[in-house]
């Protein structure tokens, strides 16, 4: 049976769709197609979605920092 992400999203807040749109390396196709309509269907502002941009490029960088924080510790 395949995974119905309709019915998993629809009670998603609009930013969490909006990260799930704006990431297409963590999530499926399928996933992101349903965000995007679901979205399409709540006539999401420009504002929310640029506040939703923002978020995942600061989580992407805290991310990347993060990841060299941690390799400056390697040893070899």
């Amino acid at each position: 049976m395949a995974f119905d992400f309709y019915k998993e999203y629809k009670n998603y807040s609009t930013e969490e769709l909006l990260k799930i749109s704006l990431q297409p390396g963590r999530y499926t196709d399928e996933a992101i197609l349903t965000a995007k309509q679901i979205l399409e269907s709540r006539e999401v502002s420009a504002e929310d979605n640029r506040n939703a941009r923002r978020h995942v490029e600061f989580q992407e960088l805290a991310a990347a920092s993060k990841r060299e924080r941690s390799s400056a510790f390697i040893i070899f």
